[in-house]
């Protein structure tokens, strides 16, 4: 225990001192702007101010030493019942935080570049070390962010390529934890890339809108990719909705669980908020579950996926719930 106490202070103090330049910038940026939502970085690049204020946090708020307040503003208890139950079941986690947009395009921070960190997410980390199936999106897309855009420049969203660089990465993990060799698979097919223009939910009305490249997945058989019945379960906020449902989520068929589904030759569940994913998400799946436990029990995998500023600044905090009613 004590070596792995060492082990651990020292993995985040690595960490710590590598993210230390982009926390200080945050700060530096919150404090100018103190009233400010949006604030405008180089080359028509925007970023929400939540997100810096979750930078600006260190690593501080990881397994505090003392409780905060509230209580159910530490995410780990909550993602640690979620865990336990569901490995009762038998169905693998996997914890996805998408990576703050400042911690990835540092370039375009105010106040001159900064190397993005190639490290792993010390939250990242930390569930890594309590035995959690993670995906560690940080570190890939300081590197693919080289090659492609990875996020919106006026939206709080990753782009329709980080979308699918994302879900390739998260289908890897799955097909590593999850038994899924007696599953019927279906046939998909992407399209090629086709613009799509879109006002980002960082501008205001009348303000230029962004191009885009997407591609677009659909299954051979024209039924739909999302059904209740897959063996895979998202959980998630709405980078599970953005390209993926049209409307004010800007594109139709283009998103992360049309390529997850393309990937995995699956069709995908979703259980998911457009707003926080800290607690709602698995109030649904309670829910659900309490109405027909076959269902869930008849899951291979579940994927949670939200923004890694939501452990942070959720606005509804993540209280620890069971998955269904046997767990109460």
């Amino acid at each position: 225990m004590k070596h792995t106490l060492l082990l651990l202070t020292a993995l985040f103090t690595v960490n710590l001192h590598a993210d230390e330049p982009l926390a200080a910038r945050a700060s530096e940026l919150l404090e100018a702007n103190p009233e400010a939502r949006v604030i405008a970085g180089e080359d028509g690049w925007l970023f929400l101010a939540s997100e810096l204020r979750h930078l600006a946090r260190g690593t501080d708020w990881i397994n505090p030493a003392t409780p905060p307040e509230p209580a159910n503003a530490d995410p780990l208890p909550a993602l640690r019942l979620l865990k336990s139950q569901l490995d009762e079941l038998g169905i693998p986690l996997i914890i996805v935080p998408v990576p703050a947009k400042a911690a990835i395009q540092t370039d375009a921070l105010p106040g001159g570049p900064l190397p993005p960190s190639q490290r792993p997410a010390p939250f990242v980390a930390q569930l890594k070390e309590e035995g959690f199936h993670t995906v560690d999106l940080r570190s890939f897309f300081a590197e693919a962010q080289h090659m492609t855009q990875v996020y919106c420049k006026t939206d709080t969203h990753w782009s329709p390529r980080g979308a699918e660089f994302a879900a390739e990465r998260v289908a890897e993990r799955v097909r590593e934890v999850a038994d899924l060799e007696d599953i019927p698979t279906i046939e998909l097919e992407s399209g090629g890339f086709a613009e799509i223009t879109f006002q980002g939910d960082l501008t205001e009305a009348g303000d230029p809108t962004e191009t885009l490249m997407a591609r677009r997945v659909q299954r051979t058989d024209g039924e739909s990719i999302r059904q209740e019945s897959s063996p895979i379960l998202l959980l998630g906020d709405s980078h599970t909705y953005v390209f993926s449902d049209g409307g004010d989520m800007h594109a139709r068929g283009s998103g992360f669980l049309e390529h997850l589904a393309l990937e995995l030759s699956l069709p995908i569940d979703r259980m998911a908020n457009r707003g926080s994913a800290s607690t709602p998400p698995r109030m649904s799946l309670f829910r659900k579950a309490a109405r027909d436990m076959d269902w869930l029990e008849n899951k291979r995998a579940v994927i949670y996926l939200f923004t890694a500023r939501e452990l942070t600044e959720s606005l509804n905090g993540w209280s620890e719930l069971p998955i269904a009613p046997r767990f109460r």
